[in-house]
């Protein structure tokens, strides 16, 4: 099973959008993560994202350019600071591939603790970062991959 934390595109600030939705560079990287991630032949068969508009958008943006036709769920859970022992614990059982688009704290601390105490590299967080995580046979969690959009 693998599965794709993203941390959503770069946001507008409070002053120019209350909603904090993407701005221009940040719809930029999330169409250049959805056609790497689509390049690699990444196939979630889920996309969830926060209730937040910034990760829905950049959910939505990222589910286009996969072309499955899935639309992204926005799921409560996922919020900055929300715990992430549920979907950690739901994760371990899960049995197909997804993609979630969350926020800071939350994504580096859902990644430490599938990797049981793994720290992701800090830079893989920034906007529209991706941290790939593979779990084997056993539900041992690796990191398989990263993606960090001012490089592609």
């Amino acid at each position: 099973m693998r599965l794709f934390l993203v941390r959503h595109g770069e946001a507008s600030l409070p002053e120019a959008d209350p909603a904090r939705g993407l701005n221009r560079r940040g719809r930029s990287e999330a169409e250049r993560v959805g056609k790497e991630l689509a390049r690699l032949g990444a196939r979630p068969a889920l996309i969830r994202c926060s209730l937040k508009t910034r990760a829905q958008q950049t959910a939505e943006i990222i589910a286009a350019a996969l072309g499955s036709g899935l639309p992204p769920v926005s799921t409560s859970g996922l919020s900055p600071n929300d715990p992430v022992e549920p979907l950690a614990a739901e994760l371990q059982t899960a049995a197909e591939d997804q993609l979630l688009v969350s926020h800071l704290p939350f994504l580096p601390a859902l990644a430490g603790r599938l990797l049981a105490g793994e720290a992701p590299p800090g830079h893989v967080f920034g906007p529209a970062g991706v941290l790939i995580l593979e779990r084997d046979q056993d539900g041992v969690w690796s990191v398989a991959g990263q993606i960090d959009p001012a490089a592609l």
